[in-house]
């Protein structure tokens, strides 16, 4: 199936860590470069949940969910903004 889409690149990263995002942004534009292409478009989609009442939460699992679902979210679009800015893309 990779072969019907060859300029779309899926990169795993851990969005709690710097050094990842900093590797998945290397990729892409190494990617970029590589193809002649722009990214026009970030799907930032990492997302934990911890299911319960929040008082039967752990306070290490309250601050994965801010640091995956917020903070994640800040540092993935900060990295990855100049690239689509100079596309001109869509961005918040």
């Amino acid at each position: 199936m990779r072969e019907n889409f060859p300029d779309i690149v899926v990169v795993p990263m851990n969005v709690t860590k710097p050094v990842d995002i900093q590797n998945a942004l290397q990729i892409v534009k190494d990617h970029l470069q590589k193809t002649k292409t722009i990214l026009w478009a970030l799907i930032n989609n990492a997302g934990v949940l911890v299911y319960g009442h929040y008082d039967w939460q752990l306070d290490s699992q309250a601050e994965l969910q801010v640091q995956v679902n917020f903070m994640g979210v800040l540092r993935v679009t900060k990295a990855f903004q100049p690239l689509i800015r100079q596309a001109k893309g869509k961005q918040p």
